[in-house]
């Protein structure tokens, strides 16, 4: 069975404290979140989630309240993701 946690709800600016969008989900054998705001990695911090227990991103779109805080997880995170997901649509050749 999966589990959800609301990692960021927020707006683009943070109103109200908030953090930017992000979804961890955590299955048996894999984690992923959903999306990765710019705030995500201090989220995913102050939340005790492993960063290095990531298995991949999943991106919904590209704004950057969507996917802005993937270089920060990347450079923050001991082991590199091991994938990501993203919609046909954003893919150029």
């Amino acid at each position: 069975m999966a589990h959800v946690q609301f990692v960021g709800s927020g707006d683009a600016f943070g109103s109200g404290g908030r953090f930017n969008t992000c979804f961890l989900v955590a299955g048996t054998k894999t984690r992923f979140l959903i999306d990765c705001g710019a705030s995500t990695p201090v989220a995913l911090k102050r939340a005790g989630i492993d960063l290095d227990g990531i298995d991949g991103v999943a991106l919904t779109h590209l704004h950057g309240d969507h996917f802005g805080g993937l270089p920060f997880l990347l450079l923050s995170a001991t082991s590199p993701l091991l994938q990501l997901w993203l919609a046909r649509q954003y893919l150029t050749y």
